[in-house]
């Protein structure tokens, strides 16, 4: 049976310089709607448009990105007619764009009352020049009474694709569901507190996650090894095509994890240490795996 489709228009405001360019790179490389980009050179607005299936329903979100530049406002909030939810931007590591966002709510309350914002921060990968305190952007949110709050690396895509979600049930809600409630569709509730990331607790979660999976890994090729060493003197067996699918099990997890240390949202350098462990036990497997062959 085919789904229901909902098409909805998005509007992303705040501050020039947020991260708002990179956000419409990472939309259009997600989504796609390049025949618009010219609109950016005509009155500060760029679009893209995604299709989420995660649901019972198809949801197109039309997402207008207003720059945010002085020059196009007043031409910008005659766009907004008919917007059905907000992103609403401001940048971690500058005070000075969290504190103009009362005046944008003041534009969405204008000209669009009673839709959806949903508050974002940005340059999350820069925990250590962060500006804006988390008591203030607690309060802030639950002052205005927003429908959520996340904080993404538009660098890195970190927290990207869950952000948009997060704004695609909201606005699905209050367009569509009235009293309905969120579990008869499959619909994530939101609490009424926001989500802010936690340095410390981030960094814990992410290592131990680092150090169990190498484990897991480092074990399962070592059982591997094991088991070919078993079968080496056997006349007659196929050794040489499982010693590649190891190697490749190995460089797979490598580049992984080099991968994972470069596009962290915090201090890479964190994981300095277990990368170097990893080096270390895909020396011992390699040597393992060579003399297999000797």
């Amino acid at each position: 049976m085919d789904k229901d489709k909902y098409k909805f228009k998005i509007a992303v405001l705040g501050e020039p310089d947020i991260g708002k360019t990179t956000l419409n790179n990472l939309c259009t490389r997600h989504f796609g709607a390049e025949e618009e980009q010219m609109h950016e050179k005509i009155y500060g607005v760029s679009f893209a448009v995604e299709v989420l299936e995660s649901i019972d329903v198809n949801i197109i979100l039309v997402v207008w990105n207003f720059t945010g530049q002085d020059e196009y406002k007043s031409i910008q909030q005659r766009h907004l007619e008919g917007v059905s939810g907000v992103l609403l931007l401001f940048d971690l590591t500058r005070k000075r764009t969290f504190d103009k966002l009362p005046s944008w709510l003041e534009v969405v309350g204008l000209n669009v009352p009673n839709v959806p914002v949903i508050l974002v921060g940005t340059m999350a990968d820069k925990f250590s020049e962060k500006e804006v305190l988390d008591k203030d952007i607690e309060n802030f949110h639950n002052t205005f009474k927003l429908q959520g709050y996340s904080e993404v690396s538009f660098k890195t895509g970190f927290n990207f694709e869950p952000t948009i979600q997060m704004l695609a049930d909201s606005v699905f809600q209050f367009r569509t569901l009235g009293k309905k409630s969120f579990k008869e569709l499959n619909i994530r509730r939101y609490g009424d507190s926001p989500i802010i990331i936690n340095e410390e607790k981030t960094i814990e979660t992410i290592s131990l996650a680092i150090d169990e999976i190498t484990d897991m890994i480092s074990n399962e090729i070592k059982d591997k090894i094991g088991a070919i060493k078993d079968e080496k003197d056997i006349e007659g067996a196929e050794f040489e095509p499982k010693i590649k699918e190891i190697k490749e099990a190995i460089s797979d997890y490598d580049s992984r994890l080099e991968s994972l240390n470069n596009n962290i949202p915090i201090s890479s350098s964190i994981f300095y240490n277990q990368l170097n462990e990893w080096k270390k036990i895909k020396k011992e497997l390699i040597k393992s795996l060579d003399e297999i062959n000797n």
